[in-house]
């Protein structure tokens, strides 16, 4: 089984913005299989971006808009894993929606997520 993966929170730029007294952090990171199974990769050429991902302070949802090519057969699932720290796994938190090569959606996070989230311990994993 390979998998693509991206740390999100750690491989970030982002941008506040205030609106009415909220305050939206924008993300965007690469995807790729550098970081998974531990830090030992997993040899896979797959790879992709995830543009747009919004957290939004004032409702608590995390958006996101993903797309990946190149990986070595059709994605079956892809979530977001939590907490662990750069090269180590973590559980699935929340599953993400998959239409081809791309995943586009959004989550209310618990407030235990928004702490992971901003420790930089949520990854994305996009399994084959």
């Amino acid at each position: 089984m390979r998998h693509l993966f991206a740390v999100v929170a750690l491989v970030f730029a982002a941008a506040f913005s205030t609106h009415a007294g909220a305050k939206s952090v924008y993300f965007d990171a690469a995807l790729d299989a550098v970081q998974a199974n531990d830090g030992a990769g997993t040899g896979s050429g797959g790879s992709g971006m995830a543009t747009g991902i919004e957290y939004d302070s004032r409702t608590r949802m995390l958006s996101w808009n993903l797309s990946w090519q190149n990986l070595e057969s059709q994605a079956v699932v892809a979530h977001i894993h939590g907490p662990a720290a750069p090269d180590t796994s973590g559980p699935p938190l929340i599953t993400l929606d998959i239409q081809g090569s791309s995943a586009t959606g959004s989550a209310q996070l618990t407030r235990e997520q928004i702490n992971y989230l901003f420790d930089g311990l949520l990854y994305i994993n996009i399994h084959t």
